[in-house]
């Protein structure tokens, strides 16, 4: 169960704007109680029921996507290849367009957002 929560926290640490979507929250909450909920002498009982959560979770969570034109030119070359990105008519989730002057290019790493450019 210990392996379980890791996985279930690490998702939902990676939903995009985890933080304003209700529905992904509350998805998330029924998952978190089904785990901690998880008993060994009921197992067929709540392993159906922890296994219908974590179901709900994968398929249901609001996922959005961003939506436009992104270029990188050159496509292809030996290392190290210096690339210039562009992007052209971007909708982010909420529909709204994103002026070409304010996007920032960058990596998830595990220490969070690096930078590669704006």
């Amino acid at each position: 169960m210990n392996e379980l929560t890791v996985l279930v926290d690490g998702a939902y640490d990676h939903l995009p704007d985890r933080a304003d979507k209700y529905v992904n929250k509350q998805l998330y909450d029924k998952v978190k109680k089904a785990i901690a909920d998880y008993n060994l002498h009921r197992e067929e009982i709540d392993r159906g029921i922890l296994e219908n959560e974590i179901d709900r979770f994968i398929e249901q969570s609001e996922v959005f996507s961003i939506q436009g034109t992104v270029s990188a030119t050159p496509n292809d070359g030996d290392a190290p290849l210096s690339v210039t990105l562009e992007g052209k008519n971007i909708i982010d989730a909420s529909g709204t367009i994103i002026p070409e002057q304010y996007f920032t290019w960058w990596l998830r790493t595990p220490n969070g957002p690096q930078i590669l450019g704006r």
